[in-house]
């Protein structure tokens, strides 16, 4: 077990692991269980985006960087199946204080164009919304500006105050660098 704060993780051995997956391929099961696990990344995800704002950063980060690897495998899993790729987006999306100050911007980056290209932006605007926001939390100079006025337009859009506010903040960065 790995003692984190105070919270306990429990890992599996690599073997226990490659046993279960087999177990669930053999059953059936796995295609259900990988959209759980993709669900509950997507909680975890947009808790950790309301979080952001409010903890100190480095307890956030202390929070969300255990669950890298389930995030990196439920987009993983969200890239492949079509039908989830909202979801994909606003996971990518909603973790972008884990790509720009993680150390993780050309995985982030890639997660969130991945992402950006797999929706309708008209059919989907919160999520368009979320990913342009985390691009401007993560790219420079210009390109930071266009990407956080594009998320601006469409939180303004949804009327959605908060992350209309939120993005002014990016915006501001971002006009700080040209």
């Amino acid at each position: 077990a790995d003692i984190v704060g105070e919270t306990v993780r429990y890992r599996l051995l690599e073997s226990m692991r490659a046993y279960g997956l087999e177990k669930l391929k053999a059953t059936g099961a796995l295609a259900s269980t990988d959209e759980r696990h993709a669900r509950w990344v997507a909680e975890f995800a947009e808790t950790a985006a309301q979080q952001f704002w409010e903890l100190p950063f480095e307890r956030w980060l202390v929070a969300v960087e255990p669950e890298l690897d389930n995030v990196r495998a439920a987009l993983d899993w969200t890239g492949q199946h079509p039908s989830a790729a909202t979801m994909g987006a606003c996971i990518a999306g909603n973790l972008h204080g884990l790509w720009a100050w993680g150390t993780l911007v050309a995985e982030g980056r890639r997660y969130l164009q991945k992402a950006l290209d797999s929706i309708v932006e008209a059919d989907h605007p919160r999520a368009a919304a979320t990913i342009y926001s985390a691009i401007a939390d993560i790219d420079v100079g210009a390109q930071r500006a266009v990407s956080a006025e594009r998320a601006y337009a469409l939180f303004e859009q949804l009327d959605d105050r908060l992350q209309m506010a939120n993005t002014l903040v990016l915006l501001s960065r971002a006009y700080r660098q040209i």
